[in-house]
């Protein structure tokens, strides 16, 4: 009997290990036949004329990642990213900090956020990282908000034009550095693969 259960328990694992690997994908391939490599993510969706999406996670921790066959500059401002100088009066005041003309700003609705700007890898990232959120989320104690969204630029010049936006929910019990942080390494991750024949 003990036998039994000690092969029941191994082979558990074995189908565990199997699945979960089976579950996580690394290569998400553009319609223009780029490959794009990552740490890993469980599903990927297209957007009609816009790119491909996949969803990464790591615990309850989640985050969506788009990457765009498209000039950053034009990605950028479809996803909300606008540069500083091209705001009204009014939407530079709601930033609260005077910035560059060049600066990057995050907009939702009618709300505008400042973002940091910084090198992870072989991108230049522009983080905004307190978007819309909520001390006490109504949709449960462990959901919260999409809370941090980024553009990244790729770095490399003669590169393909691949414009990369993440997005997330902060968890209401977690730690929100430890949570960037991982996001961080996601982007850090990711790399550009020939194209695909």
């Amino acid at each position: 009997m003990k036998k039994l259960i000690v092969n029941g328990i191994w082979l558990l694992t074995c189908v565990l290990a199997v699945s979960g690997s089976a579950y996580t994908k690394t290569i998400v391939e553009l319609k223009s036949g780029m490959r794009i490599k990552t740490s890993g993510f469980s599903s990927s969706w297209n957007i009609p004329n816009r790119g491909t999406c996949v969803d990464a996670k790591k615990d309850r921790w989640r985050l969506t990642a788009c990457f765009y066959d498209k000039a950053f500059d034009n990605a950028a401002h479809a996803e909300g990213f606008l540069q500083y100088g091209s705001l009204s009066q009014e939407n530079k005041e709601m930033v609260g900090e005077d910035l560059p003309d060049n600066a990057l700003v995050y907009v939702s609705g009618n709300w505008t956020y400042p973002t940091h700007n910084i090198e992870i890898g072989d991108f230049d990232v522009y983080e905004a990282d307190r978007v819309l959120c909520h001390d006490d989320p109504p949709s449960g104690p462990d959901q919260g908000d999409d809370c941090y969204f980024s553009a990244a630029r790729y770095k490399p010049t003669g590169s393909s034009s691949i414009a990369t936006f993440i997005s997330t929910r902060y968890l209401k019990s977690g730690d929100q550095s430890k949570q960037i942080l991982w996001i961080r390494e996601f982007i850090r991750s990711i790399k550009f693969l020939p194209q695909s024949h």
